[in-house]
């Protein structure tokens, strides 16, 4: 049977049936479908001027309304990789091989040097070939044109014996090749050591390892983090592993040596990097009451004040010592942990005195608090730095109120980092990021009047600005001919 025949739509049972309708019935029912498609046409015609009225409605409230994206949601919702890793597989994504990447001496397996038949056998795997032969082949042959000979090849690819698929894991394949096994065969207790031997070959692609890095187990994991020179030549992959709920602390701490003592991390990156994973970590603080570690005391004055443990102000030495060790960075990031949850617990007061005193950890927790007033006190430690400020103004998640504050602070707003941050930012109330629009470059304006990630007013506002610059320059340029 031929191809044509068999996607042949088979024939419906009901073919035929109105023409055994009497002519009677017929002409009632077609007088019957009249009035009601009379009927059904009027009802269409009032749906659908309602229909653009609610469209002329929600287009006005999205002009009037900022667009705003809430990273905070999307960093909660679970992505389709996470789930599928959690249910223990990864999705099969299948990438054809470009020209340049098929070896010459393979084209006579393909179409048009082979016929249809030769094909078809080959995808079926009953030639004999030498192994990188034959997984380029049958990789090849699942985008052949013929649907019979695309499935016998990808059965006849999924069916390799594992000590076959473990030796083609370390050979120097297109990554492409390597990152299909890699989905297809991917099995966490990895018991053939595929996935160990493709980890350790340098022909294995970025975006395998990447993926890799961010489900994987902590078995695969230690791994990863055991092949530095992989690291060396990819830093990205450092970066992968907060991203993993899974990834240990000591796993991430001995990531963090290696990239400290390599200079492959700053002190910021290694905070943020230290942050992302406490935010996807399931892990749980130590059970620390907030009576064991803040203490109250009395002033002279007669006042009541608090004393803090030193993980909540003095800063960690690591941040400074490049060549710290993966226990001292594993004892940082356990003090992060229950400094977070002692934080949550502590009351409104206790927050407002720790983001005075507070070490620079304290104070990231501190900007993000529910309670605008304790947001605030941060902006008056006499430790903040620029790049706290910085970065304070890039979140989605802070308050309002605390970028109008950082914007009314002139020590700040010197610094065009910040005042670029502010204006991007869709949390900065309109009237100031405005304003502060007017001290930006030109270069900068334009980027912003076609980004999407900040509110529709403020791209309009750009445009404008943009507009008038423009309108501006071409009348300097007709009076200077004149």
């Amino acid at each position: 049977m031929s191809s044509t025949e068999n996607e042949r739509f088979p024939e419906d049972p009901a073919d035929g049936l109105l023409d055994a309708v009497p002519d009677e019935e017929k002409k009632g029912e077609e007088e019957k479908g009249a009035g009601e498609g009379e009927e059904a046409e009027i009802e269409e015609a009032e749906d659908a001027e309602e229909a653009e009225d609610a469209e002329d409605a929600e287009a006005a409230e999205e002009d009037e309304e900022p667009e705003e994206e809430d990273e905070a949601e999307a960093e909660i919702e679970e992505s389709p990789e996470e789930a599928l890793a959690g249910l223990g597989g990864v999705e099969i994504v299948y990438k054809p091989l470009d020209q340049s990447e098929i070896p010459p001496s393979l084209m006579k397996h393909l179409k048009p040097q082979a016929n249809d038949a030769r094909r078809l056998i080959l995808a079926r795997n009953l030639i004999p070939l030498p192994p990188r032969e034959m997984a380029l082949v049958l990789y090849c042959l699942m985008d052949d044109e013929l649907p019979a000979v695309r499935e016998a090849a990808e059965t006849s690819f999924d069916d390799l014996p594992p000590p076959l698929l473990r030796t083609l894991a370390g050979m120097d394949l297109p990554w492409k090749v390597l990152d299909y096994i890699a989905r297809a065969h991917y099995d966490e207790s990895d018991p053939h050591k595929i996935l160990e031997t493709m980890i350790l070959s340098a022909a294995t692609g970025t975006e395998t390892m990447l993926l890799l890095t961010r489900i994987s187990p902590p078995t695969i994991l230690d791994l990863i983090a055991n092949n530095q020179a992989r690291l060396m030549r990819t830093p990205l992959v450092i970066f992968e592993f907060p991203k993993n709920p899974r990834v240990t602390i000591s796993i991430l701490s001995r990531v963090l040596e290696f990239a400290r003592r390599q200079r492959l991390v700053t002190a910021d990156q290694e905070n943020r990097f230290i942050d992302q994973f406490l935010g996807k970590t399931e892990l749980v603080a130590d059970s620390i009451k907030i009576e064991q570690v803040v203490h109250q005391v009395t002033v002279p004055s007669g006042g009541v004040d608090w004393e803090f443990p030193s993980f909540m102000t003095s800063e960690f030495e690591a941040d400074l010592d490049l060549n710290a060790e993966a226990s001292r960075i594993e004892e940082k990031i356990k003090s992060k942990l229950n400094l977070r949850d002692l934080i949550r617990r502590m009351s409104v007061p206790q927050k407002m005195r720790l983001a005075a005193r507070g070490n620079m950890e304290a104070r990231n927790i501190l900007i993000l608090d529910a309670l605008p007033l304790v947001c605030k006190e941060v902006l008056k430690s006499p430790r903040l730095t620029l790049t706290e400020i910085e970065r304070a103004s890039e979140m989605r998640t802070i308050d309002p109120e605390v970028l109008e504050s950082i914007s009314k602070m002139a020590n700040f707003t010197r610094h065009y980092a910040i005042r670029h941050a502010l204006v991007r930012n869709p949390k900065t109330p309109l009237h100031i990021a405005s304003k502060l629009m007017l001290t930006l470059q030109e270069k900068d304006i334009k980027n912003i009047s076609k980004s999407r990630a900040v509110t529709a007013a403020i791209q309009n506002i750009a445009r404008q600005k943009i507009a008038a610059q423009d309108s501006r320059r071409k009348k300097r340029q007709k009076a200077k001919k004149k």
